[in-house]
Parts: C-alpha cells; structure tokens; sequence
C-alpha cells in the first residue's frame, strides 16, 4: 500500500485487503497523514490538552467518520488522513495516561498499530452502534497488549497516604502535592483507563463498551481510583481556595 505524499483530489488508492496489509503499510500511512493533516503531526501534540476532549459522540461528527470509513474501505487516502487527523491526539492522550514513563516513539507506534487495524477493517468498522467506540476499543487492545508484552505491572504497590495521614497536605501548600502524573502512576491500567475515559465525556455504556467488562466493574474502578485520588484532589483544591 504505497503511501507517498499526494494531493487531496488524488484518492484513488488500492481498497484495504488483510492478505496483503502488514502493520508497516499503517505506520507509512499515519506518516502521510500527520505530515499533511495540519498541527496533529507527532506525540507533540500532547502538549495541547484541549484534543482530548471527545467529539465522536455527536451524531454530525459520527457521520463524518462513518463516510471516512466508507471511503477508506474504497482505497482514499485523503479519508486515512482525515480520520488520522481526527484521533492521533485522542489516542494519543489516551495511551500517554495509561503507558508508565511514555516516550513519543511507545505513542506514535500505538497510534500506528490501531490506525492499522482501523484501515484493515474500515469495510466493516462503520457497521455499529459508534464508530468512536470501536475505534477505541481498538486503542485499547493494542495498548494492552502493548502492557502485557513489556512485562509492565498492571498496578502499582504504592498508594498515596490514607485520610488521615493526608491532613498535612492540606496545610503546606501546594509544593506539597505530587504531579498528577505521579498520582495516577499507583492506579490499576484499568482504574487509570476508567478515569480518563471518564474524564474525557464518555457515558458509563461508552467506557464499558470500550473496555469490555460489565457496567459494574466501570463503577467499581471509577470508585476505587476516586478513593486513592482523594487526599491529592483535597489538597490541591484546599490549598487552591486558601490562596
């Protein structure tokens, strides 16, 4: 599937076949498509918090992705590009969250390998309920797997101090508090993938949807990050209202 940069009204490219596609053919395609799509280019773009925040779940925004998808399944590489543009910093900020100490090369490979799936099955991808969701249980598959392969622990031994250990965060300020990075380093990857999707607009369904297990298990996870979250959440905003 050769992908070189070409001119918007050249989209006539072969239609996806998994015969023949091979997880290189995606990575030169996510290549063209953030070198010709505007800023989204590289995990730079993780730098603008403001491309996490979802858009799929409007019903325009779902139809346009449904004719990429349809256009993609017919060989346009204009439509790669466009849909590329759209999710890179989704993605991007989605797997940033859940990968312990990522570096740009971990994203731009993750983002890759689930735009590579999204090409190989775009004919039928578009066939569900939301296309943001299969999308995104794309991501996750891919991120999992990518845990899983480099031996990363699902979870982190330490957690931040009980209430009441948690009383002197509340009155020495603010250089007290760790980075929320560092916060959200001791929760389960499904705690920290619950709390993002949370975060970032989807629905209760959405999130179970995307993650594969039961509605219940979204509110076991979202309830048990809430509790290691709070003493960071009540000191920062403690020490926010004193100022």
């Amino acid at each position: 599937m050769p992908c070189h940069a070409q001119r918007a009204s050249d989209t006539s490219v072969p239609s996806p076949d998994p015969a023949q596609a091979t997880p290189a053919d995606a990575t030169v395609c996510c290549v063209a498509a953030s070198t010709t799509e505007g800023p989204l280019t590289d995990a730079s773009a993780l730098r603008h918090p403001e491309g996490a925040l979802r858009v799929a779940s409007e019903p325009r925004a779902d139809f346009t992705e449904r004719r990429l998808l349809a256009a993609i399944s017919r060989g346009s590489r204009f439509a790669l590009r466009r849909l590329h543009s759209l999710y890179f910093s989704r993605l991007a900020n989605f797997f940033m969250l859940l990968v312990p100490m990522p570096d740009d090369e971990i994203i731009d490979d993750l983002v890759a390998d689930t735009m590579f799936d999204v090409w190989r099955t775009s004919a039928s991808l578009g066939r569900g309920p939301s296309v943001h969701v299969a999308i995104m249980r794309i991501a996750w598959k891919h991120v999992s797997q990518h845990l899983a392969s480099s031996e990363v622990p699902a979870s982190f031994p330490e957690r931040f101090p009980s209430r009441a250990e948690s009383s002197t965060w509340l009155t020495t300020g603010t250089e007290a508090l760790k980075p929320l990075s560092g916060v959200l380093a001791t929760l389960h990857v499904n705690e920290r993938a619950v709390v993002q999707l949370v975060h970032s607009g989807h629905s209760r369904q959405e999130a179970a949807d995307i993650l594969s297990m039961p509605c219940h298990a979204i509110d076991v996870y979202l309830g048990s990050a809430m509790i290691a979250l709070q003493p960071w959440l009540a000191a920062k905003y403690s020490s926010a209202a004193g100022s």
